[in-house]
């Protein structure tokens, strides 16, 4: 099923680095890039669509933007940097054509580098380290983070993001906070936003308030999520009756 990227507004992609935050073990990402969205006051500028995606969207002041979106700063505003933001969960066998669209057009719009943001468990050991991967273009990156390099199969969301991106020739990198539960989503959202900041510049990316609000906006994730699912029985149960 085709993606593309449909814009709503003009924005200062060239040289800006993007955090992409998709649900994929927890809401690590969902919830750091939704902090960053209300944080620094973001604005939605265009989304990724596709007719693979529930019908499902998500409306900013009324507006819809669709349920991918891509946010920049204020007009105005110093710095550079992007936000995608996924309100729906991607089906596993989608990931790799949603990644595909996201890095054809961070290279066409000269996005600086991507950074995907997850979490994970990992029963067998008790590492608490971040970790860190990447593609061929974002290595030098990846090497001056302070988390462990990956040495082993993974799969998700950043799997996906860091393939697509060597093709794409953009620069990627992945980073992974260990999460043992839900509850633990906030906390690892702050750690990873507090890990990327240097690569940021000239935006305030952890605030000295950020795991306080991290856990507000996880709060609030969750509700919508509950919500989501709810409002999907419904529509499933009127398609069941045979009526709307």
């Amino acid at each position: 099923m085709d993606w593309e990227y449909v814009p709503m507004e003009d924005a200062e992609t060239r040289g800006a680095p993007m955090l992409c935050g998709v649900p994929s073990f927890g809401m690590v990402g969902p919830v750091a890039v939704r902090f960053l969205v209300e944080h620094l006051k973001m604005r939605p500028v265009g989304g990724f669509q596709s007719d693979a995606l529930p019908p499902t969207t998500v409306a900013w002041e009324g507006v819809v933007t669709g349920p991918i979106q891509v946010f920049a700063l204020p007009h105005g505003q110093a710095g550079k940097v992007l936000v995608l933001n996924s309100d729906v969960a991607i089906e596993p066998e989608a990931m790799m054509a949603v990644a595909r669209a996201i890095c054809d057009w961070a290279s066409k719009a000269g996005v600086q580098m991507l950074i995907g943001l997850e979490g994970y468990g990992d029963e067998a050991e008790a590492a608490k380290d971040v970790r860190v991967a990447s593609n061929h273009a974002g290595e030098a990156v990846a090497r001056k983070l302070a988390a462990t390099p990956v040495h082993a199969t993974f799969t998700g969301f950043n799997a996906a993001l860091l393939t697509r991106a060597n093709r794409a020739k953009v620069p990627a990198v992945g980073l992974f906070a260990p999460v043992e539960s839900e509850e633990e989503d906030a906390a690892a959202a702050a750690r990873l936003l507090k890990l990327v900041s240097p690569l940021v510049h000239g935006v305030n990316l952890a605030p000295s308030d950020l795991v306080k609000k991290a856990e507000q906006v996880q709060t609030t994730l969750r509700a919508h999520k509950a919500q989501q699912a709810q409002q999907a029985r419904r529509l499933q149960d009127q398609v069941d009756r045979g009526y709307v």
